[in-house]
């Protein structure tokens, strides 16, 4: 469903794209909460597909690097910089 949803983004504003990865990061923080760390990283994910922020791609970078992916966990930490 969650992936359903960013294939539509660009049907709505950059405002509401802004307002929809932000109730991602809200999924991500209720997975989260849950112990479901796959689907919280999933959703985080889905969120940068239509609004990044820096909390997304820092959370990204901090569990590709939890995994010892530091070459993917660099990608992220880049992406939060621009």
């Amino acid at each position: 469903m969650l992936a359903e949803a960013v294939d539509k983004k660009s049907q709505y504003s950059p405002q509401a794209d802004e307002q929809m990865a932000h109730f991602y990061l809200e999924v991500a923080k209720r997975f989260f909460a849950a112990g479901d760390l796959a689907r919280m990283e999933q959703a985080v994910e889905l969120s940068t597909r239509v609004f990044g922020t820096k909390e997304a791609y820092n959370t990204l970078a901090t569990r590709a690097q939890q995994r010892g992916e530091a070459a993917r966990a660099l990608k992220w930490w880049e992406q939060s910089l621009l």
